[in-house]
């Protein structure tokens, strides 16, 4: 239980929320797993994105063998296109997403370059020698896929007091961005995710301000601030916060007061000795569901399904019943969470 509280504690935002009719509330932040069991695979390098090159498909071979060239300084193309560009915006927000998350130990291309030193014509590393050379356990290999962008000119009128009509005349950019990114193993070079994430983002200007547009790659670099950090909740566990409704004491017990304050006071120990209480003497089955809330707010989620579970098969209440159910639900993330750590 020790670990699970190191880890997956439920932490309390703002403890109790009260308000005159309502029933009382607790503000949990509590952890989520990723999609992708990371662990053993921590230490991860993340490769200098891939972009379109026409008429030429990209596989992880290739992504693997241009991120290579790029990191050991080969020119691939004279001119930088605007997929180049957004591409090299990709490789460092998907450094700063993925070490804003503290779950991971990023290699960038800059420490790799350091490990691969070569020319024109050396034959890239596979995943593994850059697992046996540099340390990683995982890499990302990630593509821009599509940069598209659109211009629209439209109108806006507006009515005057007097009846006449201003028109404005506007240009509308729509930029879209798809994206995707390959998780190998290093040990064996085995596949352990493949993701796409897309997206879009718009800006209106006058139209005798066109030049005020911002550039596609700039307005898909704002599309991927938007869509990033999905993967670090595909790739890391993430915390989320969440509210626990206490159920209402019918009985005006006074004791029930006393823990609603402790509750206020983020003494949860406390207050879950006088629930517990109020119910193994009482039956009170507001301070059973209260009791096993709190034990839940304390970090013990198999406790509090346990207690919730038994009040559910003395009650029948179809309160208690849908709190056993989304507890039991809680208990198994909560063990995945763990798995991952």
């Amino acid at each position: 239980m020790n670990v699970v509280r190191k880890f997956l504690t439920a932490t309390v935002i703002g403890a109790l929320a009260l308000c005159i009719g309502c029933a009382p509330s607790i503000r949990l932040e509590v952890i989520k797993p990723a999609e992708v069991n990371m662990k053993g695979a921590k230490k991860l390098a993340v490769m200098d994105y891939g972009f379109p090159v026409p008429n030429k498909p990209m596989g992880a071979d290739d992504l693997l063998k241009a991120a290579f060239a790029k990191m050991i300084g080969v020119q691939m193309q004279e001119r930088e296109t605007p997929e180049m560009k957004l591409a090299k915006c990709a490789t460092s927000k998907t450094i700063s997403v993925l070490s804003s998350t503290q779950y991971f130990s990023i290699l960038a291309p800059g420490d790799l370059s350091r490990t691969f030193v070569g020319g024109p014509g050396q034959p890239p590393p596979s995943a593994m020698d850059i697992g046996k050379k540099a340390g990683a356990q995982s890499i990302i290999l990630g593509e821009i896929e599509q940069l598209n962008f659109d211009d629209e000119p439209f109108t806006v009128e507006h009515k005057r007091d007097n009846g006449k009509k201003d028109i404005e005349h506007k240009i509308r950019r729509t930029v879209s961005v798809r994206m995707s990114y390959r998780v190998i193993e290093t040990e064996t070079g085995s596949l352990l995710a493949t993701k796409t994430l897309e997206g879009k983002t718009q800006q209106v200007v006058m139209e005798g301000e066109r030049r005020d547009l911002h550039s596609p790659e700039d307005l898909g670099c704002q599309v991927l601030d938007k869509i990033l950090p999905s993967m670090a909740k595909q790739l890391a566990p993430y915390k989320v916060l969440q509210s626990r409704i206490l159920m209402k004491d019918k009985t005006k017990n006074p004791e029930f007061e006393r823990a609603l304050k402790f509750l206020k006071g983020n003494m949860y120990q406390n207050a879950y000795d006088i629930f517990s209480q109020i119910y193994k003497t009482s039956g009170n089955i507001a301070a059973g569901y209260n009791a096993a809330i709190t034990k839940e707010a304390i970090g013990d989620i198999e406790g509090a399904y346990n207690e919730m579970n038994e009040l559910a098969s003395k009650t029948a209440e179809p309160d208690v019943i849908r709190e056993v159910n989304r507890l039991k639900y809680a208990w198994e993330e909560q063990k995945k969470a763990l798995s991952q750590m």
